[in-house]
């Protein structure tokens, strides 16, 4: 009785297919990662350099939506809007949802990213509507 195979057995007649990525993958350009912060300072730096690019994207976005979306209503229309979006995704990505993992987390640093991510989106959100009551308050004075 033989356990081991033979030698006829092992060999191959053709090479083993590598499955091809898609085409939306071939698409896809990936990013390079960017160095972590070593210092305290320099995650804080990262951070609201982060935060005030979202602000201003943001705003952009809702005054965007307040002058050609809806021109003849309330001015703080588009703020409240884009804050309530930002607000919506932030607290349904905290949570998990809309992932393509649904809600379960592939590790620890996954939900620590997220759930970091989150505190940012919720900031901005939060920062959108103050400027929309703001701009809302101060409406009559602007309005000609």
């Amino acid at each position: 009785m033989r356990l081991t195979p033979m030698e006829e057995e092992l060999r191959f007649d053709r090479e083993p297919e590598v499955p091809r990525a898609g085409w939306l993958e071939t698409l896809r350009r990936r990013r390079p990662e960017r160095p972590v912060p070593t210092t305290w300072q320099g995650a804080l730096r990262q951070g609201l350099q982060r935060l005030v690019v979202l602000l201003w994207g943001a705003t952009i976005a809702a005054l965007a939506i307040d002058k050609f979306v809806f021109p003849a209503s309330d001015p703080g229309l588009g703020f409240y809007l884009v804050g309530g979006t930002i607000l919506t995704g932030a607290l349904a990505s905290a949570n998990g949802a809309g992932g393509h993992r649904g809600s379960t987390f592939a590790s620890g640093r996954e939900h620590e990213r997220r759930v970091s991510a989150a505190f940012a989106y919720v900031l901005v959100g939060t920062l959108v509507l103050v400027v929309g009551a703001l701009v809302e308050s101060f409406a009559p004075s602007w309005q000609v």
